[in-house]
């Protein structure tokens, strides 16, 4: 399944020694790295950046999808906590669970060979303080 992967790791080290830097997969934001790239960073930079652009543009889409109530208090990593009065809870799950049953879609680029669309999961927890969500 990965017979690729460090083939890929290193175009990626080598695209990174002749410019610097690399964009991420889904906003094109670029991260710096100098000219001499560790091969770890390298390696680990198109998973993470590729999930943080994926929460990133969730995260727009559900703040202008949410009535004014519904506040986006963090976004960690992965994860967003949204404080949500009561009443508003069952739509903003609804929401949120709509979103992420899109596929997040991978245009091509330098980073994405050929475009293609994945799944990311998703997992809703309700509770009266973060410390509900374990």
């Amino acid at each position: 399944a990965y017979a690729r992967y460090y083939e890929y790791v290193a175009e990626n080290v080598r695209f990174i020694e002749q410019h610097g830097y690399l964009r991420t997969a889904i906003t094109g934001r670029i991260r710096w790295f100098g000219f001499h790239p560790k091969p770890t960073e390298t390696a680990n930079f198109p998973v993470q950046s590729g999930i943080a652009d994926a929460m990133n543009v969730a995260s727009l889409r559900l703040q202008s999808i949410f009535p004014r109530e519904v506040v986006l208090v963090a976004q960690v990593h992965d994860a967003t906590i949204w404080d949500t009065p009561s009443d508003l809870v069952p739509l903003v799950k609804q929401e949120i669970e709509k979103i992420w049953a899109e596929p997040v879609h991978l245009p091509k680029s330098v980073v994405c060979r050929e475009a293609r669309d994945l799944m990311l999961p998703c997992e809703v927890k309700i509770g009266d303080r973060w410390s509900s969500f374990g």
